[in-house]
């Protein structure tokens, strides 16, 4: 590649967002550089380790699986082959100062019941 005729594109940041968005512009011919403030990149999907326990950085719930699928598959790879997907239903648990409680779950029904409880 010659970069001297070639446009280049700076970067901010080595999250999965600044990758995907170099890898992108990469394929499109132009010189990309990224920077980033950590050590290494990533982001939000990090692990670090304390006292010999492992934590996870990174988001603990995908809400568009579509989103990342499609990122995969422009890029030439196959999500479902390069991450582990797990299922967790109900995804969490939320407690309001009034001690009320939410559970987002996928089952729709049990979604709407709840809801309706808080907001008919």
């Amino acid at each position: 590649m010659n970069f001297i005729n070639t446009p280049t594109v700076i970067v901010i940041g080595a999250g999965i967002g600044g990758i995907a968005t170099a890898t992108h512009l990469a394929q499109r011919g132009l010189h990309v550089i990224v920077v980033e403030k950590n050590a290494r990149p990533g982001g939000r999907c990090d692990r670090f380790t304390r006292q010999e326990h492992h934590f996870d950085a990174g988001p603990t719930l995908v809400v568009m699986p579509l989103v990342y699928e499609a990122e995969f598959a422009a890029l030439g790879a196959s999500a479902a082959e390069m991450l582990a997907w797990q299922r967790v239903d109900p995804t969490y648990h939320l407690v309001f100062d009034d001690n009320s409680r939410l559970t987002l779950t996928s089952d729709m029904k049990r979604m709407q019941e709840q809801l309706e409880r808080i907001e008919p």
